[in-house]
């Protein structure tokens, strides 16, 4: 694992150039999405003559701002409000995160935001497959947060949903848990340990076509998002530090 050091004056400066409207939507400056959408940014780096894709975008995107030459985003549901939102320029695709219907070796760029935690069943493994056909050579992907602990863990917050989905982990059902989202994200969240991330996440990614990094973020030499802020009060401490997860094509 490699650190990445992110400067809250180059964060604080790319939110104003990119989410210009950062106040109204998230309050504070330093909100863990925007810190989300700068990491991302740093690591995919991308360039006018990209195609970019943002998987499982949701409401909260900055693919409409960017200058590349194709911009997608992709979700499970895309409502009207949203395309209105995005604009023209941007494809969108509303379906599986597993199935997207571009063609192969299509996408330059692949932006993941506080989602992968959601996906249930096979659907993070499915996703990362996805990912490693759509990635043109040279490509990237970045995922963040990708959630470690010293247990794996599949959390509800929904009674209904009692089930889990990998005989591994240890079942969490707890109505007051905020991590699983409520019924937007499922009501499910999947935390994952050192050996499910060897063996669901590493062990489905080619290693003689992609590189993987897995790096923690920081801000100012201080491990993030900043838990006693005001706008993060409902956050939970599983979300520090945060991490992300890289994957390269090799050119």
């Amino acid at each position: 694992m490699i650190t990445l050091a992110l400067q809250s004056t180059l964060c604080q400066d790319w939110v104003r150039r990119y989410v210009p409207e950062w106040k109204t939507r998230f309050g504070d400056i330093r909100h863990k999405k925007l810190l989300e959408f700068f990491t991302t940014f740093t690591l995919l780096n991308p360039q006018p003559e990209h195609s970019f894709l943002d998987g499982a975008g949701g409401i909260h995107t900055y693919v409409s701002v960017l200058e590349c030459r194709e911009r997608y985003l992709q979700d499970a549901k895309v409502t009207d409000w949203l395309r209105r939102q995005v604009g023209k320029g941007v494809v969108c695709i509303e379906g599986d995160a597993g199935a997207i219907p571009l063609p192969d070796a299509h996408v330059d760029r692949v932006a993941c935001h506080h989602s992968f935690e959601h996906f249930q069943g096979e659907s993070d493994i499915a996703f990362l497959r996805q990912v490693q056909r759509l990635l043109a050579p040279g490509g990237r992907c970045c995922i963040v947060p990708l959630f470690v602990a010293t247990r794996y863990l599949e959390v509800t917050d929904a009674l209904t949903l009692a089930r889990k989905f990998d005989r591994r982990s240890w079942r969490v059902i707890d109505p007051t848990a905020s991590i699983p989202g409520g019924s937007w994200c499922g009501n499910y969240a999947r935390i994952y340990d050192v050996t499910a991330v060897r063996e669901r996440l590493l062990a489905n990614i080619d290693r003689d076509l992609f590189r993987v990094t897995i790096a923690q973020v920081t801000l100012d030499g201080e491990e993030v998002p900043d838990l006693a802020l005001t706008c993060h009060r409902h956050v939970t401490a599983i979300n520090r530090p945060y991490r992300a997860l890289l994957i390269e094509r090799r050119a």
